[in-house]
């Protein structure tokens, strides 16, 4: 029998690089996806906190990280990497981010969303880079 528990930021990331993929966008998924080209989307998944305990339920913080190339002098670059930005966060901040992750797994569902942040953009090695986080409460589906 496989274990869902061990793997549910896994699953997060592959459900969100899964939602960003069908809107035609470069997605990954995990924090070591080799060969990474900007533009591109990098989702990844850390850790929870199980919650009511006993219950495999987890609040997982998920982070959507847009990355753009860019310079500081050009402010076209700028306006594309936001343009992008508006296409990628806007799919995790709708009335049912919860149903629309839920749809793009397996064996997975989400339950509920809460503390959406976005970061300032930055940049880094000539990359435009903004950050949407989130903490989504998670359980496997398929035990």
């Amino acid at each position: 029998m496989p274990t869902y528990y061990n793997n549910l930021d896994t699953l997060l990331e592959q459900a969100c690089a899964a939602l960003v993929a069908a809107a035609g966008l470069t997605a990954f998924s995990g924090m070591d996806a080799s060969e990474i080209e900007p533009p591109c989307v990098i989702c990844h998944a850390q850790g929870g906190e199980e919650f009511p305990q006993y219950s495999g339920n987890f609040w997982q913080t998920a982070s959507i990280t847009v990355m753009s190339v860019g310079t500081v002098a050009s402010s076209a670059t700028l306006t594309a990497h936001k343009t992008l930005c508006a296409q990628v966060f806007d799919l995790f901040v709708t009335d049912d981010t919860r149903g629309d992750i839920t749809a793009a797994a397996t064996s997975f569902g989400v339950i509920g969303i809460r503390n959406r942040r976005i970061a300032d953009t930055k940049i880094e090695d000539r990359k435009w880079i903004s950050e949407l986080t989130f903490e989504a409460l998670v359980c496997a589906t398929d035990l």
